[in-house]
């Protein structure tokens, strides 16, 4: 019996490994990622012998999109699993993702978006922050949140009903989200809880989203504007793991 191309493919990886070592891997442009944990999952190998696996290896690269964290799931792999691939991802990276890695939500990728207000529009920067996960196995959504660095955003403003110009090419409710940031004093960061909804797509906590109307200003970019005026306090749009944060303040 012959094997499929796929099991072929995952073999020789395999003895590659173990004929040449993870560096020269590396050098050829391997790298321990999603697949490797997978396979590892359908093989039966134990919790701690994945995580040792995601801790020796010389280059590991994971991508935490929603349809990736349930397939991960589907499979078997426990929160200890998950967050020693969310733990060596912030090790390849610091405080940011590695290139490859990518956050919970869909992303668009905009480097700066633009705060309108009455006082004109200033561009927003974003801040990029790590998806945190714990649990236990029989609530594993029990404290999934996003920590995004800094208890206040460097752009203030009075105008209680700011907009924010976007880019997408449609309704841009699906993958934009106006959010309301906790500041946490004691880790010096802001908060967004995250519901999992079982395997359907990562969302921010309701309590955490602002309502908002979005309407389309030219082809490819949309307004989107707050139903109500917000209160003092921080707040910002999320696309995935990054926050374009302002904050507004009493006039």
């Amino acid at each position: 019996m012959r094997l499929k191309p796929i099991v072929l493919g995952i073999a020789t990886v395999l003895l590659l490994a173990v004929a040449l070592g993870d560096q020269a891997l590396q050098a050829s442009g391997w790298y321990f990622g999603n697949a490797d944990v997978l396979y590892m999952l359908k093989e039966g190998a134990s919790d701690s012998a994945i995580k040792a696996r995601i801790a020796e290896v010389q280059t590991a690269i994971f991508k935490f999109e929603a349809e990736d964290l349930a397939a991960l799931r589907n499979a078997g792999a426990s929160l200890g699993v998950i967050s020693a691939m969310l733990a060596r991802s912030r090790q390849t990276s610091g405080s940011d993702f590695a290139p490859g890695v990518m956050p919970a939500f869909k992303v668009v990728q905009a480097e700066t978006l633009t705060l309108v207000t009455g006082q004109g529009q200033q561009e927003i920067e974003f801040s990029r922050g790590v998806m945190i996960m714990e649990g236990s196995l029989s609530n594993p959504a029990a404290n999934e949140r996003l920590e995004v660095p800094g208890l206040r955003a460097d752009m203030r403003v009075n105008d209680r009903r700011p907009s924010v110009l976007v880019r997408s090419d449609s309704n841009p409710a699906k993958h934009y989200y106006l959010v309301k940031p906790t500041p946490i004093e004691k880790g010096s960061f802001r908060a967004i809880k995250i519901n999992t909804h079982g395997f359907k797509p990562l969302l921010p906590d309701k309590k955490w989203l602002i309502a908002y109307t979005a309407t389309a200003v030219e082809k490819g970019v949309w307004k989107i504007t707050p139903e109500a005026d917000l209160e003092p306090g921080e707040y910002g749009v999320l696309d995935g793991a990054r926050l374009f944060g302002f904050g507004v303040d009493l006039p």
